[in-house]
């Protein structure tokens, strides 16, 4: 499941050829990349409670609004409708940020002594995502029309994400009820207001802000490659990604939370110099780092 949803940071591939398609400002195109993000955080905010008390129901619920998001996202490209871009994209969004949490809380249930291994082995999936959708995607956008491509992956991924989430089985003891759940009142009183969460909060928020801001741009920077370059890069890209998702948070159980988090913010700020130098092989290996680094510290939360 995480693997289908972990196409959305595929984004860069296809936004010049949907500002093309609208015939519309880079700004503009952004807009639907930013509202998945947005989504996505909202919505594993907001439904991350119900989740807690059945997963496997969450996951269904996630299948069903990331496939109607690829299906609004074809339709406004065949109908040349904006708004309606803009629509399946938060429909595609609300759909990751619950399908993201979903698979956490289902191996957490199953790995209680582990929890660094087990988010590492949940959030993998989105880098592996990338990894395979690299190609396909690039193989696609020359293949089919823009609007045939969303169709395909709308299809492919109702598929599998249906059949994964039909295969969810959470370890009851494990699973929270009505009954056994903390109270929200509490949680915002006794977790939600301290230091230690908003200060934690704040770091993950700039984290994922500069990721974004750099992975949203991949393939503007690699203006001039072909097609085999491109795939490559952004296939190894999504390597790192993958090393670090799941390397950091298996680390994380055995050099504690706290030094996993400090490696992987002096990572993200070495990242982010190396890639303003000036020189091509620096900037690489910067972006490499920064898919090493971005996100890392959600599974240090766990």
């Amino acid at each position: 499941m995480p693997t289908c949803l972990g196409t959305v940071y595929n984004y860069s591939q296809y936004a010049k050829n949907i500002m093309e398609w609208f015939d519309i400002s880079k700004f503009s195109t952004d807009i639907g990349f930013t509202l998945i993000i947005f989504f996505l955080g909202m919505g594993a905010a907001t439904f991350g409670r119900m989740v807690e008390l059945n997963p496997k129901r969450m996951a269904c619920i996630s299948t069903l609004l990331f496939f109607i998001g690829m299906i609004l996202v074809f339709c406004s490209l065949q109908f040349h409708l904006l708004p309606l871009y803009y629509v399946g994209c938060s429909f595609m969004g609300c759909g990751t940020g619950i399908g993201y949490v979903s698979p956490i809380k289902q191996l957490l249930s199953n790995f209680a002594d582990h929890k660094g291994l087990a988010s590492g082995l949940a959030i993998t999936g989105f880098g592996l995502g990338k990894f395979v959708a690299a190609p396909a995607i690039e193989y696609l956008l020359t293949a089919v029309s823009l609007p045939t491509m969303f169709l395909v992956l709308a299809g492919a991924f109702l598929l599998i994400m249906s059949l994964c989430s039909w295969l969810f089985k959470p370890n009851p003891a494990f699973i929270s009820t009505v009954y056994t759940a903390i109270p929200i009142s509490t949680l915002v009183k006794y977790t939600f207001l301290t230091k230690q969460y908003i200060s934690v909060w704040l770091m993950f928020c700039i984290n994922i802000s500069c990721g974004l801001a750099i992975i949203s741009q991949e393939k503007g920077l690699l203006t001039g490659l072909g097609f085999k370059e491109i795939a490559t890069i952004m296939s190894l890209t999504a390597v790192f990604n993958i090393l670090g998702r799941f390397g950091m948070s298996t680390a994380s159980d055995h050099i504690g939370r706290k030094a996993a988090y400090h490696w992987v913010c002096s990572l993200g700020i070495l990242a982010s110099f190396m890639i303003f130098t000036g020189y091509s092989w620096l900037a690489l290996l910067g972006i490499l780092l920064v898919e090493f680094a971005y996100r890392r510290k959600f599974q240090l939360l766990a």
